[in-house]
């Protein structure tokens, strides 16, 4: 043995004894955090608890890569969902995962590589003073695990709740009400649920809330730790993951009945549905996930089975969506899942345990196994931002601006939150219930060193806020549906605001609503600079038409949200997904400029380009891919490329787009791509005046080889994901697949190939055809009406004074006023139409036609330095200034 592996053999062993005590792994290179993470269901903040001085103490927790928790290191051991959807339509393929591991068991192994060693991950468990067991488990996120410690409660306990469920299963209400904790109680070799001590006052106060509870001594009651919704319970624990070759006699009884399960139990295997850039996995044998189990109230409510479907098909769903963030990485927004299999003794196939009692879906549990989100939500932070608490120790630092780059942090991390959900994914998506305790923010918990607790607002990346109760999610069937008034109500009569509504909220209290009620006795100068700043941004914002238009007016201090703010134009029936995602954008465009001028690094705009093309635009999914493709692979390749791109807007960007995917259509068997980038006013006029010909507002240039075939190799790999998961899983994606995609993809090609316009008129004739469809019969332009406009705007741009063939965005938005100053498009729409045109504008605080078609972004450019490169990974260098501080 070398000397060198002797050392790492010592250091491995020397490390087993520390963690025996620890009951902690830690891996080598990453260090240690501390905090204690919340969880749905657990205690909210309040002002009583701010105020008591000191709080709980805080938990140790470390962060490892997810890979290290899967089976196998080179993907060849375990099932993976490579092509998406892959193991969706192939149900079989579960079986084809290997009965026995590849790899030795977890235990402190060290492997020599280089000069450094990988120190594997062994998860204990420790008998705590008066019987209480301490597990460490592991909680999946988006990027990263953490390990927890967790608390269990005493061992005593745990068994007394499973005899206490098990003699109760005899009552429909076991299964009816608590089809958790009975897994609780009679898997509980494999699914450990958390058992909390209630309070005498606490039982009387929320017996409803406790279905099994087992008294102790001195008056103290215990029960698994439980959240309640209106449709459905959460029991919140961790899941072990069992070798393959254990079994387990489970019994005959009313709940193995109920869920059809075998007696005996074999081969187990627990499948990760993926996420962000994790596909769908079988996780390793003694893997113990942090996990929240949901089952719903049978025979409570009519809509209760309706509600529960839904929630489960879009969880499922939505594992497999393709959410990025502003340098187009992966992103996870929602919840994963998880499903637990076993092997059928009669086919010798994996089947899922608790299988779908209706439609029999080969993937889909009757029992929801989700991630355990942890966090702090919107309403916690909120709560503690306008807390008088802070407030003291604000006026003693003088710590205002702080306070303030916090506030904005927060506000934009929301923002991409937003944008990214609704729109850069596979389906369009509004949220419906997007109310401040259904956001999770994963930072620290809140204590009284506010220093820490700012710089850890300030530290946010928007891997760390997720959305939680995805029931009443809608999802647009047609390009057409973008326009429907009152879409949330659709899915839930009781929900009136959209997901713009409520963002508009949280800017309210985050910046006017404090700024107004601040409990300061003797306002320092920086505080009084801090609040013209913040009202003066609200001023701005307010000023936008098209956020204006997705606002709410304050009516009064009322503990709902819905009570206390009213949607404007409520004549209309609320906002529709068209207005939403045109009031985020135009709003993000001015919020990222102001709080760059306050010195905040922001790693992105919040308003992303995937976004602008899909959400704004109207192009199809794989247009805004394409887009994604080039755009990341000229960052990638920026050295050879800087020289002849200039800072981009959007919509020129959406130019190179079309330019792009035309060029690779016809030159499929060939590393040519051809693209058309913006050129100066003063290029334009050369060329133009060179040939006495119409110039062009774009030159094309031929990509790098190198930069071509990486750019093929990217849309290859999504096209292999086209088949998504919906059309088996999600019932409303199949009209959207098959509709407002294609339909996209349909007008692009008529616009394209048959009109042979121009890739700036095709742009534009795309977002026609979707913004004005659907509002109403008054407003709605038919296709005759669109291609007309769109063959005179070309035509005035080439003769005119432009000559322009290829206009930009401003001449054409030139063109357009000029066509309705001098009564073309009164013409070319009908006087009546036009006329119902510009009262629809009215809404918006406009009074023309071309003012609704256009929406330019001023601030927000491509191929700028001033972002941060270095946070393309998730992994940006942070200042000692924005650090999270370290205990």
């Amino acid at each position: 043995m070398k000397l060198s592996q002797l050392v790492f053999l010592l250091l491995g062993i020397f490390l087993e004894f520390v963690d025996r005590n620890d009951a902690i792994k830690v891996k080598e290179g990453i260090t240690q955090e501390r905090g204690r993470m919340l969880s749905r269901g657990r205690r909210a903040v309040s002002q009583g608890s701010i105020n008591r001085g000191t709080l709980p103490s805080r938990k140790a927790y470390q962060q490892h890569l997810l890979e290290d928790s899967m089976l196998g290191s080179d993907g060849s051991d375990f099932i993976s969902d490579s092509t998406i959807g892959g193991i969706i339509h192939d149900k079989g393929i579960i079986s084809e995962a290997p009965s026995r591991l590849k790899t030795k068991p977890v235990f402190a192994r060290v492997q020599p590589e280089g000069a450094t060693a990988k120190l594997q991950v062994t998860q204990n468990i420790s008998q705590r003073r008066g019987g209480k067991i301490s597990s460490v488990v592991r909680s999946i996120s988006p990027r990263r695990i953490s390990v927890i410690d967790l608390n269990m409660g005493p061992q005593e306990m745990v068994n007394a709740l499973s005899q206490e469920a098990r003699k109760l299963e005899e009552d429909k209400t076991g299964v009816n009400k608590g089809s958790a904790e009975l897994a609780c109680g009679r898997y509980n070799f494999m699914f450990h649920c958390e058992v909390v001590e209630i309070s005498k006052e606490m039982f009387e106060k929320k017996k409803d809330k406790y279905l099994y509870t087992v008294s102790g001594s001195k008056d103290k009651r215990y029960a698994w730790n439980t959240a309640q919704g209106t449709y459905g319970r959460v029991v919140f624990g961790y899941i072990e993951v069992p070798t393959v070759d254990q079994r387990f006699k489970t019994g005959n009884s009313h709940f193995s009945q109920f869920y059809k399960l075998p007696e005996t139990l074999t081969g187990v295997k627990v499948l990760f549905h993926g996420g962000g850039k994790y596909p769908a996995k079988y996780l390793l044998p003694g893997m113990k996930v942090s996990v929240a189990i949901k089952s719903y109230f049978r025979g409570v409510f009519k809509i209760g089975r309706i509600v529960w479907n839904r929630e489960r098909e879009i969880l499922y769903s939505l594992s497999k969506e393709f959410w990025t963030d502003g340098h187009g990485g992966p992103l996870t927004h929602t919840p994963t899942v998880f499903s637990v299999h076993y092997q059928d003794p009669m086919t010798n196939k994996q089947r899922v345990l608790f299988e779908d009692q209706e439609n029999k879906r080969a993937l889909v549990s009757e029992l929801l196994i989700m991630e355990r989100i942890t966090g702090q939500t919107f309403f916690e932070v909120l709560v503690y931002l306008q807390d008088f608490k802070i407030f003291e120790w604000l006026e003693k630092t003088n710590a205002w601006e702080l306070w303030n780059k916090a506030i904005y942090k927060l506000q934009w991390t929301l923002n991409h939150l937003l944008q990214s959900f609704m729109a850069t994914g596979y389906i369009l998506y509004m949220h419906c219930d997007l109310n401040r305790s259904n956001i999770l923010l994963s930072i620290p918990p809140l204590t009284m060193d506010h220093r820490r607790n700012l710089l850890n607002i300030i530290s946010m990346e928007p891997w760390d806020a997720r959305l939680i109760d995805l029931s009443f999610v809608w999802v647009p069937s047609a390009l057409k549906s973008r326009n429907t008034h009152s879409i949330c109500s659709q899915v839930n009569k009781a929900a009136i605001f959209s997901d713009a509504n409520y963002l508009y909220v949280c800017i309210i209290e985050l910046l006017k609503t404090p700024q107004r009620d601040l409990p300061i006795s003797k306002p320092t100068p920086l505080y009084k600079a801090v609040r013209a700043k913040a009202l003066e941004l609200w001023e701005k914002i307010d000023s936008i038409n098209e956020w204006w238009s997705v606002g709410v007016n304050f009516i009064g201090r009322n503990s709902s949200t819905h009570t206390r703010y009213k949607i404007r134009k409520p004549e209309l029936g609320g906002n529709t997904f068209n207005e939403c995602i045109e009031g985020i954008m135009m709003m993000s465009d001015v919020f990222d400029t102001e709080a760059k001028k306050l010195g905040i690094k922001l790693p992105f705009h919040s308003f992303s380009p995937e976004a602008y093309l899909r959400g704004y635009l109207h192009l199809s999914f794989r247009i805004s891919r394409l887009g994604l493709c080039l755009r990341t692979k000229i960052t990638e390749n920026w050295d050879s490329l800087k020289s002849v791109l200039l800072p981009t807007s959007y919509f020129d960007f959406s130019v190179m787009v079309l330019s792009l995917d035309e060029s690779i259509s016809s030159n499929k068997d060939s590393n040519i791509c051809k693209i058309k980038i913006p050129t100066s006013e003063r290029q334009m006029i050369e060329t133009r005046s060179s040939n006495n010909q119409s110039g062009s507002h774009y030159m094309e240039i031929t990509l790098p080889n190198k930069v071509c075939q990486e750019i093929k190799s990217c849309m290859a790999e999504v096209e292999a994901m086209k088949s998504i998961p919906g059309d088996v899983v999600i019932k409303p994606a199949i009209s959207v697949v098959t509709a407002e995609n294609h339909e996209s993809e349909r007008l692009l090609q008529e616009l394209r190939i048959e009109k042979r316009f121009p890739e700036s008129i095709q742009v534009l004739g795309i977002r026609l055809f979707g913004r004005f469809q659907g509002i109403n019969t008054n407003v709605d332009l038919n296709k005759e009406q669109i291609l007309s406009f769109l063959t005179q705007l070309s035509l005035s741009a080439q003769t005119g004074r432009l000559r322009s063939k290829n206009p930009s965005e401003s001449s054409l938005l030139s063109v357009c006023n000029e066509l309705e100053s001098n009564g073309t498009l009164k013409s070319i729409f009908g006087a009546q139409k036009y006329a119902s045109i510009v009262s629809y504008a009215s809404n918006y605080r406009l009074n023309k036609f071309c003012q609704l078609l256009f929406k330019q972004l001023r601030n927000t450019l491509l191929f700028s330095n001033h972002l941060d490169p270095n946070f393309r990974s998730g992994s940006s260098t942070l200042t000692s200034k924005t650090a999270i501080v370290r205990k």
